[in-house]
């Protein structure tokens, strides 16, 4: 028996750009963070079941994660230095607290053998979604489960937010985006951030340091910012561009197996996620209150995940947004720091240790 002729090339291509479109809208319809990327995820994923996947080059990829990399060194600011420095000590428990209560929650789903435990420790860190999800697949982890885990933990996280905020009694609708189109043209930024993603994507292909595409320039975009004052720009449309690579690359890897893996884990994972926001909640809250810090400012900087969003829903309530920043930003860096070592410590420590077995 012959098997199934595939479509060709582009007419698989063809079938993945409608379906984004429509994935996208009917996620964004729902003012979901990250819609274009869970959108291109989706449409890949389809494609990848129904039929062979296109593969998206290495070296484009690497020019993607190197444009994640330049918008978060883009976020960096003095003012949110000036905030760590005002609330030292409280900084770094709101830090620390967190991210102990998310490894705790990795190391439990690894525990219950529910997710490898690579894959549990990434999914659950407290960092940006996307740079998570795109460097575990660089330390052994599954990055499509990954994935899974870490949006579904952004949007859980966000919407719990803002419920938090509007039973504060504040108007907290997830902020829209500003007809960022319309808004004058930053060249310098752009050349810059342009310049610093070439270099990113160079430094991971030539040295093969997979990694390198996205901490180069997220390293070194943030000390060129804050010491030199360059001020890097990142246009929507070039955002747009990357979170469509990122949402294909991912996709187009699924497989049938994986995604029933995915689906079997996923009341484990949403179960986790909320434990996850209700310890963070009440930590937040307990300390913002020993520090004197309103009770909605210590949630949102003790808040699980959703960098982006959460200081967005910050902004709009009137929240000290430059420390939540500071507090998500510091958390992001621990978790990009001591991720790979937490993952490869849980990893081995599951493979030495035995499978009970129940007793007759």
């Amino acid at each position: 028996m012959t098997p199934p002729t595939l479509p060709p090339l582009w007419l698989r291509w063809l079938a993945v750009l409608p379906l984004t479109a429509l994935f996208a809208s009917a996620i964004g319809y729902f003012s979901i963070p990250g819609h274009v990327l869970l959108g291109a995820l989706a449409a890949g994923v389809v494609v990848a079941i129904r039929w062979h996947a296109p593969t998206v080059p290495r070296p484009l990829f690497g020019f993607a994660q190197a444009i994640i990399g330049c918008l978060v060194a883009a976020s960096f600011d003095m003012q949110a230095v000036r905030e760590v420095a005002d609330h030292g000590i409280l900084f770094v428990a709101m830090v620390l607290s967190v991210f102990l209560i998310c490894a705790a929650m990795g190391c439990l789903l690894a525990r219950k053998r529910i997710l490898p435990g690579t894959t549990a420790i990434w999914g659950t860190s407290p960092g940006a979604a996307s740079i998570m999800t795109i460097m575990s697949g660089d330390f052994g982890a599954d990055s499509r489960l990954v994935a899974l885990m870490q949006y579904s933990r952004v949007v859980m996280v966000t919407f719990a937010a803002i419920g938090i905020s509007s039973l504060h009694g504040h108007d907290a609708t997830l902020p829209q985006s500003t007809f960022a189109a319309l808004q004058p043209f930053n060249w310098t930024g752009f050349i810059e951030a342009l310049v610093l993603c070439l270099l990113g994507t160079a430094v991971g292909i030539f040295f093969k340091w997979h990694s390198g595409a996205i901490l180069f320039p997220l390293i070194v975009g943030s000390i060129c910012k804050l010491g030199l004052g360059m001020d890097i720009a990142v246009p929507w449309w070039l955002l747009l561009v990357a979170n469509l690579i990122i949402g294909w690359g991912i996709g187009f890897r699924f497989t049938v197996q994986v995604l029933v893996n995915a689906v079997h884990a996923l009341p484990s994972i949403i179960v986790t996620f909320l434990g996850m926001i209700i310890l963070c909640g009440a930590v937040g809250v307990g300390l913002g209150w020993l520090a004197g810090i309103d009770p909605l400012t210590a949630y949102l900087a003790t808040s699980p995940g959703g960098m982006d969003v959460i200081t967005l829903i910050a902004v709009s309530v009137g929240g000290n947004a430059p420390l939540i920043m500071a507090v998500q930003l510091a958390r992001f860096l621990v978790a990009l720091l001591t991720g790979p070592r937490l993952a490869a410590y849980v990893a081995k420590k599951m493979q030495n240790e035995p499978v009970m077995k129940d007793t007759p």
